[in-house]
């Protein structure tokens, strides 16, 4: 059975409480208050800088005035983007889940602003786009495949249930549900069967049913699933965005529905892109020119495209997939893409961004003018941009509502007890499944450090499980209770801590961090004799602000099989805390060297340099600079002279 209309709790993303195929509920945003640490900054910069600034950049672009014109047709008369209006709906989404925990008069003003001309641009049949002329209503919906207008629809529907679920108003939420019914009663069998070109509202729907109880709105997106043939997909492809943001809307449907065919799709898909279609910072989509996944193992470095929203989407996908198993391998995934490929597409400032993320930038675009040069990404070093005018600003109103919601993705429940997915400084009060509440407190310096304290509050004694999550990249992990050693013993990446819990009761978790050396498969090509550098849920990288003077595509670094080359140091640029890796490695001596030469000839002689490593999200923040994420393993010829 759905939720009983109007009673998500303030600030639930995904509201899995009554899906009858999900093993784990969710926690709401507003249950959970961050601490001083990592990510109470990057969230707190979220709040205050980013949600804003993607506002001002709205209204600079001319967003609201395409809204007061929706019913104008001569507005229509120039360029109009499809699916434009999406980035707005992001944007009270961002807003919406902001003001869980408080309502800034500023944002609240901004919010209203919104939804008024929101409101009025509604057509009576509860129609919106600005995608066809006002005076051409029957081309509404015509070609869903390349205008996008649903996409947009679907982000309509998550932020009027976003702000309804933070504010108690039915204002926005009225809106969505007209266009939902209008939807609705379009699609289907044996009227408009068209699908949507790029997928979204799939798993916006299954949440309207969630939040409303109408069963049209999760056949509608079953119709829209089985139209592209969901339960058949044998591997992932295409377009990287709607590859994940279809695969989230499909985990969707099969935690209403429990149909096998769903299921068993969702795991050949997710297999295919984790064994040979992701990279080392769980970033998706490489191809340039189509923005989409390539062949297996087609994993390019310095013409990496790695979207922004592909990360967003791979988190939602394993978000999902993580609730209906709860199994750490999606947990595993979900860190690995939030601290590295999601975080590096936002400024440390969260005013600045990476739409596209290459893995490597060089001084000069040694491939000449056969790279993938166009509008979409020029190799070389990177700046982040402020927004993206000549392009479909996706991205930065996506980071806004993704970094908003986070603090949801950290704990779940279900009739077992609590489970803890990800580590941050940190107070929850919520209640378990049989209504008890129960508080907790956790103090870590996490990811910088690997000990994790936690205190628990449970409202009366009581035996219940809580479920910590061993991470993936962790071999050692200890665990204590009240003092006392406790065997770490993990089941599908979770240690079940079983007992009475009273007032008071502490765990100390530790998972020991250090530098870790990785390679790749040696079908990645392009990271054929190279390294990358590790450390806990943090991928590393160089950058030519702390290796000045160096070319970092000719340097290569000494390591051994446990990264005992390495050694770690602060690092003052990018957050407190924060902890960077030196080591030694080599240059050319000379820089000119042959293009080709015998098997047994000398190797060309190289010198001794120091090398410092810092975190990819940090990477692109002090000014246009080289990077490159994977090393050349050194020779033995170093003149050490």
């Amino acid at each position: 059975m759905p939720t009983e209309i109007g009673t998500s709790p303030r600030g639930i993303v995904v509201d899995t409480r009554n899906s009858p195929h999900a093993r784990l509920r969710p926690v709401a945003v507003g249950a959970v208050k961050l601490l001083p640490g990592f990510w109470h900054d990057r969230i707190s910069v979220n709040a205050r800088v980013t949600v804003e600034h993607v506002f001002e950049q709205l209204e600079i672009e001319g967003m609201f005035n395409r809204f007061k014109k929706a019913h104008d047709p001569a507005a229509f008369a120039g360029e109009v983007r499809f699916a434009g209006e999406a980035r707005l709906y992001k944007w009270l989404e961002a807003a919406g889940t902001t003001m869980v925990r408080e309502q800034p008069p500023e944002i609240a003003a901004m919010v209203e602003s919104a939804i008024d001309v929101i409101e009025r641009a509604q057509f009576e049949n509860g129609y919106i786009g600005l995608t066809i002329p006002p005076d051409h209503p029957e081309e509404r919906w015509q070609d869903p495949d390349f205008k996008h207008e649903l996409f947009a629809a679907g982000h309509l529907f998550q932020a009027a249930i976003a702000h309804r679920r933070a504010t108690g108003s039915e204002r926005l939420f009225e809106v969505a549900r007209r266009l939902a019914d209008h939807v609705a009663a379009e699609f289907g069998p044996g009227q408009n069967e068209g699908r949507p070109g790029h997928p979204e509202i799939e798993m916006a729907l299954v949440e309207m049913y969630r939040e409303t109880g109408e069963q049209r709105y999760l056949d509608t997106a079953r119709f829209f699933v089985d139209a592209a043939g969901g339960a058949e997909m044998t591997a992932i492809s295409g377009h990287a965005v709607k590859a994940t943001f279809f695969a989230a809307g499909m985990a969707d449907l099969y935690a209403e529905t429990g149909e096998a065919p769903y299921r068993e799709a969702l795991e050949r898909l997710w297999k295919n892109m984790v064994g040979s279609k992701m990279y080392i910072t769980g970033a998706v989509g490489g191809r340039v020119r189509t923005e989409s996944f390539g062949r297996e193992f087609e994993l390019p470095h310095e013409n990496a495209y790695a979207e922004t929203c592909a990360a967003i989407g791979s988190v939602m996908w394993n978000w999902r997939m993580l609730g209906l198993e709860g199994d750490g391998r999606f947990a595993n995934l979900m860190e690995l893409c939030i601290y590295n490929s999601v975080l590096a597409g936002v400024g440390l400032s969260g005013d600045s961004f990476f739409y596209d993320v290459p893995h490597a930038c060089f001084g000069e675009n040694a491939a000449g003018p056969w790279s993938e040069q166009d509008r979409h990404t020029t190799p070389g070093p990177r700046a982040r941009q402020p927004w993206f005018f000549e392009r479909v600003s996706c991205c930065p109103s996506n980071l806004a509502r993704f970094l908003a919601q986070l603090p949801g993705y950290f704990y779940g429940t279900n009739e077992e007890g609590l489970w803890v997915h990800m580590y941050a400084a940190n107070e929850l009060d919520w209640q378990l499944d049989d209504g008890m509440p129960v508080r907790m407190r956790v103090s870590t310096r996490y990811p910088w450090d690997g000990t994790v304290e936690m205190e628990v509050e449970p409202e009366h004694d009581r035996a219940f499980s809580l479920f910590l999550r061993i991470p993936g990249w962790c071999q050692q992990a200890t665990a204590s209770i009240n003092g006392q050693a406790v065997t770490v013993a993990p089941h599908k990446g979770y240690l079940e801590l079983r007992r009475r819990w009273s007032r008071g009761d502490s765990i100390v978790l530790d998972l020991p961090i250090r530098p870790e050396v990785l390679v790749a498969d040696p079908r990645v090509v392009e990271a054929r004799d190279s390294v990358a550098l590790q450390r806990g849920p943090l991928v590393y990288c160089l950058e030519g602000v702390d290796n000045r003077g160096l070319a970092l595509r000719d340097v290569e670094l000494q390591v051994g099989a446990s990264g005992d080359f390495l050694r770690e140091v602060p690092h003052s640029g990018f957050a407190e805390d924060a902890v960077a890796i030196t080591g030694e490695g080599s240059v050319p001596a000379d820089p000119q060297s042959d293009l080709y030469r015998k098997m047994d000839a000398p190797q060309q002689r190289r010198k001794q340099v120091s090398l410092t490593a810092i975190p990819f999200f940090a990477w692109g923040n002090r000014g246009e600079s080289e990077m490159t994420l994977w090393i050349r393993k050194q020779r033995e010829s170093v003149d050490h002279g």
